[in-house]
């Protein structure tokens, strides 16, 4: 049976909390070790809920969002302030996906001390297909000239554009 984490201890069970979330959600304590996680962080990092738990977020989120050695989670603990990031991070099956990076700090309502963070992981993946594959559809609407020998042109000017053609 699987070890209950709690928010507030006794009164609300930390897991079934974030499996409301509608994105990947980690929970880290001080120390920014992983604590808890919802199905949708499993789903997208690769890694099982019991493998991940008191491993360091950094080891687990393997990214380009800056948090060398924890400098991205630790601002947000001296600030209070949360931090969005765009990146990529690297899940288990080597494969790298488009991330959306929130970080805020979890607090107790009587004191401003930090019991640790909130990381939510939006997949942004889709998102950037879609406006790469509308940046090189859309933009001929705003030439003058669209004879059909024109289109062919512009038919073909991606094509160019990725070869070392002159």
């Amino acid at each position: 049976m699987m070890k209950k984490t709690f928010a507030i201890p006794g009164e609300v069970v930390l897991d079934d909390l974030l499996s409301g979330f509608p994105h990947a959600s980690a929970v880290l304590d001080e120390g920014f070790k992983i604590v808890a996680v919802n199905q949708m962080f499993e789903a997208l990092t690769g890694y099982g809920r019991d493998s991940v738990i008191g491993v360091y977020a950094e080891f687990i989120l393997r990214s380009n969002m800056g948090n060398n050695r924890g400098q991205v989670f630790q601002r947000v603990v001296e600030t209070g302030e949360p931090a969005t990031i765009e990146g990529d991070i690297i899940n288990r099956r080597r494969k790298r996906i488009c991330i959306r990076f929130t970080v805020s700090r979890l607090h107790t309502g009587r004191g401003s001390h930090a019991k640790g963070l909130l990381v939510v992981l939006e997949d942004i993946s889709a998102i950037q297909a879609t406006a790469k594959n509308m940046l090189f559809s859309d933009w001929t609407t705003d030439i003058i000239g669209h004879s059909p020998k024109m289109q062919a042109v512009f038919e073909i000017m991606p094509l160019m554009a990725h070869t070392e053609a002159s």
